[in-house]
């Protein structure tokens, strides 16, 4: 029997929210979903430290694609072999993919198998479960199934607008699969993706798709994808785009970490203000050293997830510009920060004060952001 585990998390101490919460179910008549909507992008798992910006080098960027949109020569219509034509490029590549993530769970049991595609087709990612009750001798915390994975995909074949197939060129797992090892009390088995094994095509439905289209098995996955709450109806197009084992019948997700990012940032603006009037009038208490370096550690790191994200929508020479001026906004920031706490003889409360600053400047900074971001985004 397949175990699986879902592995998704955002900031510790802050509220969460899952801009596409949405699940598929094994049972097509067990229970019902809600829908999220979701577009195209570009992306990778990147982020980048500040660390990382002070030195020289220049940045890897990519520049951003244009919208989905029908392309001017079909596939069908060229002789077999031939490279994709830049009209359909335009239509459809795996630079489309790049700030989405792919996740394939059944919202029954806490498993999933999660997944990111790069622009050249390879494609990394993580399946988890965990069954904490199989315990034994030397795993009394009970076991984990588990697969880091990685990938290639090979090239993409249009078989209409809304659909284009390919298959998997090579795949690598971090752990041999079948084996197993005991780390820390628990017992790690190492298993193959459930969800890409015994992989022929593999399809990637776009938005738009109708529903009517799927096989009965890949909508069973998608349940939750295509109910919307708002309306109490279900969906007769995909609102995202949709990857497919065929031969399987099981389908992946997909959610936009750019959406995801952009969602999420109210709570954190508001977190930090609460915390930074609570340090100012001193209603934090003993509390006050923790929740200084707390609240500036969640904006920077809130700032590096900015940071990777804008590396996938902009163009390269806007990124490099870019670059520049953050390594200088990082050194005026520090300059700051260091005369905050230069006129506190208290060493405690030095460091309260120039985490103050630190947050508040790097909240400034991440709202200066986001709005390149959501315009980045929608180029």
């Amino acid at each position: 029997m397949k175990k699986r585990a879902i592995l998704t998390a955002l900031w510790a101490g802050l509220v969460c929210v899952s801009l596409c919460s949405c699940q598929g179910t094994e049972d097509p008549d067990e229970r019902e979903g809600f829908v999220s909507e979701v577009q195209g992008g570009e992306t990778e798992d990147v982020s980048q430290s500040e660390e990382d910006l002070r030195s020289p080098e220049p940045e890897d960027a990519r520049q951003s694609e244009e919208d989905l949109q029908e392309p001017e020569t079909p596939a069908e219509d060229r002789p077999e072999g031939q490279g994709t034509s830049a009209a359909e490029e335009a239509a459809f590549s795996y630079g489309k993919l790049a700030t989405l993530s792919f996740h394939f769970l059944s919202g029954a049991g806490a498993w999933s198998t999660d997944m990111t595609v790069g622009a050249d087709g390879s494609f990394d990612g993580l399946y988890s479960d965990s069954d904490m009750g199989d315990m034994g001798e030397g795993y009394p915390n009970g076991t984990v199934y588990f697969c880091k994975f990685s990938g290639r995909f090979g090239e993409l074949k249009k078989v209409d607008d809304l659909t284009y197939q390919t298959t998997i060129v090579e795949i690598q797992y971090e752990n041999e699969p079948e084996t197993e090892e005991i780390v820390d009390d628990t017992l790690y088995r190492y298993t193959d993706v459930y969800g890409l094994e015994d992989a022929e095509n593999i399809l990637f439905y776009l938005p738009g798709t109708p529903v009517e289209s799927l096989s009965e098995e890949c909508r069973s996955w998608l349940r939750d994808v295509l109910y919307d709450w708002e309306t109490d109806k279900w969906l007769e197009e995909l609102p995202c785009v949709v990857l497919c084992n065929e031969a399987m019948g099981e389908c992946f997700y997909s959610s936009d970490e750019v959406e995801a990012y952009l969602g999420i940032l109210p709570y954190l603006q508001e977190s930090t203000a609460e915390a930074l009037t609570g340090l100012e009038q001193g209603s934090v208490g003993e509390d006050r050293a923790y929740t200084a370096q707390e609240t500036y550690r969640r904006c920077d790191d809130s700032l590096n997830e900015l940071w990777g994200l804008l590396k996938l929508v902009l163009p390269a020479e806007e990124m490099e510009e870019l670059t520049t001026q953050q390594r200088l906004w990082i050194a005026d920031k520090e300059r700051q920060m260091e005369e905050a706490a230069a006129g506190v003889s208290d060493s405690t409360e030095a460091g309260v004060q120039s985490d103050m600053v630190g947050a508040r400047l790097t909240m400034d900074r991440i709202e200066e952001l986001a709005v390149r971001l959501e315009q980045g985004e929608t180029d």
